[in-house]
């Protein structure tokens, strides 16, 4: 196979992007999180890392807390390479149990905390975690899974606990300081399970240095500064939280501002009161913020960076949001097996392009293939691929489908993009939902952004359902926006005023709200079975 590689052009991270006050990132691609943490305590020791439940904890604390909670997980035989199950809401806690296992040299795995008792199981005899961590609100779970899972043998719950079989978090906290384990840049740091909007989650094993690389390219690509203070609304559980929150503000040396799970006013004042001067929250959040009512006095002038991960944006709501708050909005792509984020939508010496998710981080390397894995033209749509130091490495004890994955070197998004002139990369929609109607393919994001468009659709999902006569059907889940109407007719019209006839639904169905991940996207794979049903 002949292959032109395709190097995005984009701003080195060296480069003094966020101005007087960002840090000098000293580039290494073996560099480990480990490094790089105990090169931010040294360099930053007194200044605030997180701020959390209205407590404020200084790097080298931070660094204390960390090292006392590892020598309570190792005092109860947690050694490297063992698993650590974290389920628990972004706290304080969760971040001392991601960095104690990093200080050990075991590996943390994050569990979603709205995850239900078979979905727990499921990763925990997978994983075969031996310790997990959760809060109260989990305790008769997790004294059932205690009982039934032979391979934890100890269960930490924050709060207190009150359960003769599971122990007090505050134990691990209380513990002699535990050495730091010297990690090979290639050990694995994390054990993270895809979200599975189409089908079973599978453990993607992400390496030391693969998330220091992350985390210092995507501090340095948007611009975080010393100074900044960064509030994350993600969800820690999803690796792209992790490097756009508390790793991105590690790596720039920035504070963490957690605020919990709030509704959105609640939040937005949050933003005012903490004097937070970024936000990083799922795209859906902006899109509400939008349209939100009530919030004409809010002031969000501290704020000087705004970043949407984890779903994609329409042009039309990226603009709105931009429109209404004077804010540029930065967008990112990127998936769990390349450690989060792998393109970014920033504005630069040759600006950046509304509708895009941007180019390719430093160092990361981006293809556009056909299904012989053929280098596709410069704006001629076909699956992204990736290569790079973000990417896995692999699937935990799924050597078939690491390989089908990781081939020739590249990573497999299963993502369908394209490429502008100007390298700006463009996504069109998964390979794995692309609908064959008559013969004729149809990208579902296409359909979407058309209903988006509508000014009575709030929320659009499309999917391809089977159909005697054509081999699959366009279907169209729709919410109305409160206060307007819509029938189903009026959506097929809509969109065939914009797209060719083959593309328009064939079925429409209205629903009060779409089946969604923590992080906005919908689950289609759900949404698919409840129509079949």
């Amino acid at each position: 196979m002949f292959c032109i590689m395709f190097v995005m052009p984009t701003l080195a991270v060296c480069e003094n992007l966020a101005g007087s006050n960002s840090r000098s990132f000293a580039m290494s691609t073996h560099l480990t999180l480990g490094e790089l943490f105990a090169a931010s305590v040294a360099e930053r020791g007194e200044h605030s890392f997180v701020v959390a439940s209205a407590e404020s904890v200084s790097y080298s604390d931070f660094a204390e807390r960390a090292a006392r909670v590892a020598g309570g997980l190792s005092a109860h035989g947690v050694e490297p390479g063992d698993r650590v199950a974290v389920m628990l809401p972004n706290s304080l806690e969760w971040l001392e149990c991601f960095f104690a296992a990093a200080h050990l040299g075991a590996v943390a795995v994050p569990i979603n905390p709205t995850y239900k008792y078979d979905e727990v199981d499921r990763i925990l005899a997978d994983s075969e975690a031996v310790v997990l961590v959760t809060d109260t609100e989990h305790a008769a779970m997790a004294e059932g899974l205690f009982e039934e899972r032979l391979t934890v043998r100890r269960v930490f719950l924050t709060g207190g606990s009150d359960i003769d079989s599971l122990d007090c978090f505050d134990q691990l906290r209380d513990s002699p300081k535990a050495p730091r384990v010297e990690a090979a840049a290639d050990t694995p740091l994390s054990l993270t399970y895809t979200s599975g909007t189409s089908g079973n989650p599978r453990g993607v094993l992400l390496s030391s240095s693969n998330y220091a690389y992350a985390a210092q390219t995507v501090a340095g690509t948007v611009g975080l500064h010393t100074d900044d203070r960064l509030m994350c609304a993600l969800p820690f559980c999803h690796v792209a939280s992790q490097v756009l929150g508390p790793l991105g503000a590690l790596a720039a040396g920035a504070t963490l501002l957690v605020p919990g799970a709030q509704p959105l006013q609640k939040l937005v004042r949050a933003v005012e009161s903490s004097q937070a001067t970024a936000l990083a929250a799922v795209p859906n959040f902006f899109e509400r913020l939008t349209r939100a009512e009530g919030l004409d006095d809010a002031d969000l002038d501290g704020l000087r960076l705004a970043v949407a991960t984890g779903a994609p944006i329409s042009p039309e709501a990226h603009s709105a949001f931009e429109d209404r708050f004077e804010l540029p909005l930065i967008t990112s792509y990127g998936l769990t097996e390349a450690c989060g984020v792998s393109t970014i939508n920033v504005d630069g010496p040759d600006g950046r392009r509304l509708g895009s998710v941007g180019r390719p981080l430093s160092g990361q390397e981006l293809q556009v293939v056909d299904d012989d894995d053929l280098q596709r033209r410069t704006g001629a749509a076909g699956e992204l691929v990736l290569r790079g130091p973000n990417v896995m490495l692999g699937y935990l004890d799924e050597d078939a489908a690491t390989a089908d994955a990781l081939r020739s070197g590249w990573l497999h998004t299963g993502d369908i993009g394209f490429v502008d002139d100007d390298g700006f990369v463009h996504l069109v929609g998964r390979k794995k939902e692309l609908i064959v109607r008559g013969g004729d393919h149809v990208y579902p994001r296409e359909v979407e952004d058309v209903l988006r468009r509508h000014p009575a659709v709030a929320e659009a999902a499309v999917i391809g359902v089977a159909d005697q006569a054509q081999g699959e059907e366009v279907a169209a889940f729709i919410v109305v926006e409160p206060g307007h109407t819509l029938s189903a007719g009026e959506a097929i019209s809509f969109c065939r005023d914009h797209l060719a006839n083959y593309k328009c639904p064939g079925i429409v169905e209205f629903r009060d709200a779409l089946p969604m991940t923590p992080t906005g996207r919908v689950r289609k794979a759900f949404l698919a079975q409840i129509y079949v049903s």
